[in-house]
């Protein structure tokens, strides 16, 4: 929501790269509460299901150094 917005007030009819580089940067701090609020609601599941908390943190933690390595390493590397 905040690239929108700010693009909004500063100007509706261009993209600067300034916006550009402000709305990525938005984005990639965005994934960050986004890959642990995916993480603590896969160990939830996985806890009632396996009924293992320790194996339900290791997987969810592991899906959470997934989601890390995809969204901020990866795309270091070009196509």
């Amino acid at each position: 929501m905040a690239p929108a917005a700010y693009h909004r007030q500063t100007g509706p009819r261009h993209a600067s790269e300034g916006f550009i580089h402000l709305a990525g940067t938005l984005l990639l701090l965005g994934l960050v509460p986004l890959a642990l609020g995916i993480g603590m609601d896969f160990y939830l599941i996985a806890r009632i299901i396996l009924q293992d908390p320790a194996l339900s943190l290791v997987l969810a933690s592991l899906l959470v150094l997934f989601c890390g390595i995809a969204w901020f390493l990866l795309r270091a590397y070009p196509h």
